[in-house]
């Protein structure tokens, strides 16, 4: 089964994530930072990362470049990373992401872009 990790400060929307994605058949792990989300990371078979940018502590865009690129993360630096962010609209970031797609996310254009980059679960 295929796992996704949801990280977002808003407890609310990781569980309607869950839920959708739970009913599509995907595994779902959620972090709600980014230090919370490389722990889980460590420990867990993860296939795709839906994150956040703007969170307290270690961010989503910071929480990205740490996994592409320092040493002790160059085992996820081609992880499927798609960003989910209120500000998406609004500011231009320079990230090694697969997809972004602006708060309030269109739910069939998530499963679709996450079908497309991990197949079905």
């Amino acid at each position: 089964m295929k796992r996704i990790l949801v990280v977002d400060d808003d407890e609310r929307l990781c569980e309607v994530m869950r839920e959708l994605l739970v009913q599509e058949g995907y595994d779902v792990a959620v972090a709600h930072d980014g230090n919370a989300a490389l722990e889980r990371l460590r420990s867990d078979g993860i296939d795709l990362l839906l994150v956040d940018i703007n969170m307290p502590g270690l961010g989503g865009a910071s929480l990205v470049q740490v996994l592409r690129t320092e040493a002790e993360w160059h085992r996820f630096a081609h992880l499927p990373v798609i960003v989910m962010s209120a500000l998406w609209d609004v500011v231009t970031f320079n990230l090694d992401i697969q997809a972004g797609f602006p708060k309030p996310v269109h739910h069939e254009d998530l499963l679709a872009k996450i079908r497309e980059l991990i197949g079905p679960a």
